[in-house]
């Protein structure tokens, strides 16, 4: 997880300073990404895609990852995922700042693509 965060960076600030909005910025980092796309994260999970949406002025950046076996995740998998999400993301300070532009949407689905659960971290979670 990591790596993909050290790209999404890397290209947050590339970008950031060429782009004209909020939403053009999360879009050229995302079909940027989505040409690197899909990256197993670890046995479990694979990053599928990534892409943004605008909604009443606020930009969500997405991530869309696949479980491979979902019966293998603990019950109270949400949970968790937000907890290390935001002990993982919140400790970086260029995450932190690219909060200030995007919200962060994670999905999980199965291999068919039905949806397992979401979690979202938004500047308020760090």
């Amino acid at each position: 997880m990591k790596k993909i965060t050290l790209i999404f960076l890397a290209l947050f600030f590339c970008v950031n300073a060429y782009a004209n909005s909020n939403l053009d910025n999360c879009q050229s980092m995302a079909k940027q990404m989505n040409a690197q796309l899909p990256k197993k994260i670890d046995f479990l999970t694979t990053l599928e895609a990534t892409s943004c949406l605008e909604d009443k002025g606020k930009v969500y950046f997405q991530y869309v990852h696949v479980i491979n076996d979902p019966s293998s995740l603990p019950k109270d998998i949400q949970k968790k995922a937000k907890s290390l999400a935001k002990s993982q993301y919140c400790a970086n300070s260029e995450f932190v700042k690219a909060l200030n532009y995007f919200t962060f949407d994670f999905y999980y689905v199965d291999s068919r693509r039905k949806p397992l659960y979401a979690i979202t971290l938004a500047k308020s979670d760090c």
